[in-house]
């Protein structure tokens, strides 16, 4: 982008700031980098938008540029609102992150942190905090070497309204059963199934837990849930695995949380879905009371778990067939999904829908680090 000198006094003679902040939104990061050096007037107002969402994956030396000013600079430092960390070992620097006072939504892999990095984060409070994605690589386990627990971060941080959490019970000892860390402002919640009887919240909106080949205890994980949602808030829950528990699963859901609207099972076995499976399904649907979306899924990535001699869905027709049945057993309902199939239910006849469509109309459009 060229402005020349006159362009630029006419510019801010003429306009107010609010509209050349307008403006300066709608034009590219490298063209607002550039009117930053316009002036003094577009480095004030371009500044703050360069600077209020950090996305940070670059090479080493960009990385080592950004660091130093910022560290540098409590000015440029405070205006940063969200970051999401850069990849790479030994790259994360925990004193760029205590500059950033201001941050909102923390998004790190703890991977990239070790040794007393770690323990100093953990130790660390964001005033602002109200959204962190925090995980860990599934090959970098050390919780026996790690003395302030991810527990103690988010007691600190009782603004947090999203939370996502990778691999909690690797990551840190499991609470015990009367720890309860109070998050009363909690909306949307993404971890571990360990982590949840360990949440105390109040109007938890939407919730993906991941379910290991532990035997864990079904109920107590919807009780756990029933006490942090609300019967006059719609709520949508996704279980990922949890193969193993799948009848138990839907009906602790649907006796302690009857009011869900979505409810997503996917699983890691495509033979689980076969009549037997869905007849225990019917069974449980009475009890919801506004059960609109369900979504019976196989996570393909499991591949080798797919048994071929076992009952399964074949063909759409038959996927349709299943779905007429479901329906017969929950009034409320208006869309459903099995496996790659999904229908929507128009003036009482089911229609083929879009998958893609289904998904962002039941709430449950998930990305890989996505709340």
């Amino acid at each position: 982008m060229v402005l020349t000198r006159r362009a630029y006094k006419a510019i801010s003679r003429w306009l107010p700031n609010e509209i050349i902040t307008e403006i300066i939104q709608a034009t590219p990061p490298s063209d607002q980098a550039s009117l930053c050096r316009a002036g003094k007037l577009f480095h004030a107002l371009c500044l703050p938008l360069l600077y209020r969402v950090v996305d940070l994956k670059t090479d080493a030396s960009v990385t080592a540029a950004f660091c130093s000013t910022i560290i540098s600079n409590e000015t440029i430092a405070g205006i940063v609102r969200s970051f999401t960390g850069f990849e790479g070992p030994g790259r994360l620097r925990v004193d760029l992150l205590r500059a950033l006072v201001g941050l909102e939504g923390l998004t790190v892999n703890l991977s990239e942190l070790h040794g007393e990095d770690f323990k100093e984060l953990l130790r660390w409070t964001f005033p602002n905090l109200v959204q962190c994605t925090l995980w860990i690589n599934h090959t970098d386990w050390f919780s026996t070497q790690r003395e302030d627990t991810m527990a103690s971060f988010l007691i600190r941080h009782p603004r947090l309204e999203n939370i996502c959490v990778e691999d909690w019970c690797t990551l840190v000892p499991r609470p015990s059963k009367s720890a309860r860390i109070p998050l009363l402002q909690l909306q949307h919640l993404r971890c571990p199934v360990e982590m949840v009887p360990s949440i105390n919240a109040r109007a938890l909106k939407k919730a993906r837990i991941y379910w290991e080949s532990l035997d864990e205890v079904v109920e107590r994980t919807f009780v756990a849930f029933k006490s942090m949602t609300c019967p006059d808030v719609p709520f949508v829950l996704s279980n990922v695995g949890g193969d193993n528990h799948f009848k138990e699963i839907v009906n602790s859901v649907s006796r302690n949380i009857p009011h869900t609207k979505t409810l997503q099972l996917f699983l890691s076995q495509l033979h689980i879905i076969h009549d037997d499976v869905i007849r225990d399904i019917e069974k449980c649907l009475p009890i919801f009371t506004g059960l609109t979306f369900l979504s019976i899924e196989y996570m393909s990535r499991h591949r080798t778990s797919y048994n071929p001699t076992a009952p399964t869905l074949h063909d759409e027709e038959e996927a349709r067939i299943r779905v007429i049945s479901l329906a017969a057993a929950c009034s409320t309902l208006e869309a459903c999904c099995l496996h790659r199939y999904a229908w929507r239910k128009v003036a009482g006849v089911w229609e083929k829908y879009s998958l893609e469509d289904f998904k962002a109309l039941a709430g449950i459009s998930w990305t890989d680090h996505e709340i």
